[in-house]
């Protein structure tokens, strides 16, 4: 039996789809965005797809997935941005921390510009990566996480994207990405 996910800022669509050629169940996609859940809708018309803000959505109204998408605005962390650590979209993150507690998928991946990595967040002054690690890990999850240049794996794009997993189990010793 194929696993399945649960996507959170899809836009119209991209990892999402990933997920899908990937042999992946699809089981519920949300954007905020009335135009990218339109192209979803229209390019996938057999999947869940709503019109939704992340900050308004409840645990209820996901459906439980082995994985949970996450590819929060980057905006602020980007230099293609305004690359701003205050930037309030840099802390959406804690809505995808929120609906992992309480769904507790078994991988929760989250999807990022590279910045993520070095962008200091302002109260603690740590990385922005290690302050969503430290959450994830309070709530019993393994963290990992890498850069990708995403034209190796058949994305249309020459940019490298930073990729964060979270694991319910300990990640096996010969993991590797």
């Amino acid at each position: 039996m194929a696993m399945s996910f649960t996507g959170l800022f899809s836009g119209a669509g991209g990892l999402d789809l990933g997920f899908e050629m990937a042999g992946f169940e699809h089981a519920y996609s949300s954007d905020i965005d009335e135009w990218s859940v339109r192209t979803l809708q229209e390019n996938r018309p057999g999947w869940h797809s709503t019109e939704a803000d992340v900050m308004e959505l409840s645990p209820q109204d996901l459906p439980d997935s082995d994985v949970l998408l996450a590819g929060f605005p980057c905006q602020g962390f980007s230099l293609g941005g305004n690359r701003k650590e205050g930037d309030e979209r840099n802390y959406l993150f804690k809505e995808v921390v929120r609906l992992a507690k309480a769904k507790k998928p078994r991988f929760v991946l989250i999807e990022n510009v590279l910045n993520l990595r070095t962008m200091t967040e302002p109260v603690s002054g740590k990385p922005f990566v290690d302050v969503i690690s430290d959450h994830f890990e309070a709530l019993g999850y393994h963290v990992k996480h890498n850069i990708f240049k995403v034209s190796g794996y058949g994305v249309p794009q020459t940019r490298r994207r930073f990729i964060f997993i979270a694991s319910r189990d300990p990640f096996p010793k010969g993991f590797h990405w």
